[in-house]
């Protein structure tokens, strides 16, 4: 199989653009400024708001602050914060890589989930153990997502106290520690935020995952390997699950939008330190240069998910890959 790598690669880089210009314009669109959050903390005068404007280049117009500012995103340059005057660079690395580390985790328990128990629901349609997980998923997926994170909020911290309110880490236990306290304290805060998102998608790879086993259930290959005498075991695991795996894969990458948005409000609700904090945070401040930054990182990474889950699903299903007569 041969693959295409330019046009994903313009895809990606029209994205990265779209998701950079829309941040930048949209923010500038918003009423207020970092000007007038600066005089509003410091009650200063007409003069230093002038000079505070032409400072950070808000006395452009906005046409030239979006050239400047898309020249050196070009170059690699990110710029510093307004609020903090600290460099974006590093701080939307780290952000990005939390983000990434909660929605894989999530997408992960989903993922498991939601395949096993749409698989199981598919392949035996009376079973009533697995039509009620089934349900009790999609129960789940129908409820908002920021009353899930409040629910499992009530149930597990506040009232179990199983699980950490929010947060990263225990500030204390970050500073004194060993390595393997600090890995298991990083655990526990986040298994409540991953066990929200994993709540609400099992439903849609539950759902999908039944529809594509029910469908085979009948095939010919199945029935004729029931009929030399397969065990059902095997015939489960390798005619009716395996075959179907590139199901999950491609409903993946077609609500990766969708997983993006969901982290950013399960990160707000939990005080998650992921790109979703830093975006809400860099609006609220009118922190131009960070809400542009988290804005790009949002749209690189549902394009990257988009191309390796589609590349994956090539990978999974054989008959849906181009051949080399077919000019892929």
């Amino acid at each position: 199989m041969r693959v295409r790598l330019v046009p994903p690669l313009l895809h990606l880089a029209a994205v990265t653009w779209l998701s950079l210009t829309v941040g930048f314009v949209g923010l500038h669109l918003v009423p207020g400024s970092p000007v007038e959050v600066m005089v509003e903390k410091g009650a200063r005068d007409a003069a230093t708001r002038t000079a505070l404007r032409a400072r950070y280049g808000l006395d452009r117009p906005l046409a030239e602050q979006y050239g400047r500012y898309l020249l050196r995103t070009a170059q690699g340059e990110l710029g510093t914060s307004l609020a903090t005057g600290a460099p974006v660079a590093p701080a939307l690395r780290d952000a990005v890589g939390r983000t990434l580390l909660l929605s894989g985790a999530g997408v992960l328990g989903a993922l498991l989930v939601g395949t096993m128990v749409g698989a199981v629901a598919g392949w035996r349609p009376q079973a009533r153990l697995a039509q009620a997980a089934h349900q009790l998923l999609l129960a789940g997926y129908a409820i908002p997502e920021f009353l899930v994170a409040l629910g499992f909020l009530w149930l597990l911290a506040l009232h179990a106290r199983w699980l950490p309110v929010g947060g990263l880490e225990d500030p204390i236990v970050a500073l004194t520690g060993t390595a393997w306290e600090r890995w298991r304290d990083r655990l526990y805060h986040l298994l409540l935020p991953a066990l929200t998102l994993a709540t609400g998608w099992a439903a849609a790879f539950a759902r999908q995952q039944q529809g594509a086993v029910a469908a085979r259930r009948t095939a010919l290959a199945v029935r004729a390997a029931r009929a030399r005498g397969l065990g059902e075991g095997r015939l489960f695991f390798n005619h009716l699950l395996r075959p179907t795996l590139a199901t999950p894969a491609t409903l993946l990458a077609v609500l990766a939008p969708a997983l993006a948005g969901g982290a950013l409000v399960v990160e707000t609700v939990f005080a998650w330190p992921g790109v979703g904090t830093l975006l809400v945070r860099a609006i609220q401040a009118r922190d131009y240069p960070v809400a542009s930054a988290a804005a790009m990182a949002t749209g690189c990474v549902v394009a990257v998910i988009t191309l390796v889950m589609e590349w994956g699903a090539l990978l999974l299903d054989p008959q849906g890959r181009p051949q080399d007569g077919d000019g892929a």
